[in-house]
């Protein structure tokens, strides 16, 4: 809420997660901080006070929003979206609370994917196109993903390949749209 001292932009890169962007923004704050700190060390307290007082720059007014708590609903996967909003929203919930769908009941936890198809598909949102080591193909709204690092409860992070050993998934499954329907019409 307080002024400005010093700032920097940052591009967000297609495959940065929540995580690796909170990395490099507290990596590259703890530099900005201890330059600053560093040139205002070698003034007498009298120009430190005047320097502070140029260098400040009030917050803007326009485009800051209050970034509420995030809920856990948030995190699951709306495969009506489609692949840049779906993939967005993995990265978004990597690491916490981490993005999530249902499948056969039980939910999973989505922590890598990558665009498979950018055109429409003639399955349901949510269907299991196929399956490889690569990774399971899931159509959204405007085409498909490609899930590449999915994890079960209890257990850890496994790419593709580990995960479909461990659990029996095959094209034409869905992810549960009975939750994602309840979910999209607001019902309880």
């Amino acid at each position: 809420t307080g002024p400005i001292l010093l700032s920097q932009a940052v591009a967000i890169t297609a495959d940065d997660t929540a995580g690796s962007l909170h990395n490099r923004l507290a990596t590259l704050g703890s530099e900005m901080i201890v330059e600053l700190l560093g040139g205002l060390s070698k003034q007498k307290p009298t120009e430190r006070a005047v320097a502070l007082h140029i260098a400040a720059r009030p917050q803007p007014d326009q485009g800051i929003t209050y970034a509420a708590k995030i809920l856990k609903s948030e995190a699951m996967i709306d495969w009506q979206a489609g692949n840049d909003a779906v993939l967005r929203q993995i990265r978004a919930f990597n690491p916490a609370p981490g993005a999530y769908a249902i499948l056969q009941g039980e939910p999973v936890k989505l922590w890598l994917a990558q665009a498979a198809a950018q055109s429409p598909t003639s399955k349901f949102p949510a269907t299991v196109l196929q399956c490889s080591d690569d990774g399971i193909e899931v159509a959204t709204g405007d085409g498909s993903i490609l899930l590449t690092q999915l994890q079960r409860p209890g257990g850890k992070r496994l790419n593709a390949a580990e995960f479909l050993r461990g659990k029996s998934i095959a094209p034409g499954m869905s992810f549960d749209r009975s939750q994602q329907s309840k979910t999209l019409v607001g019902a309880p």
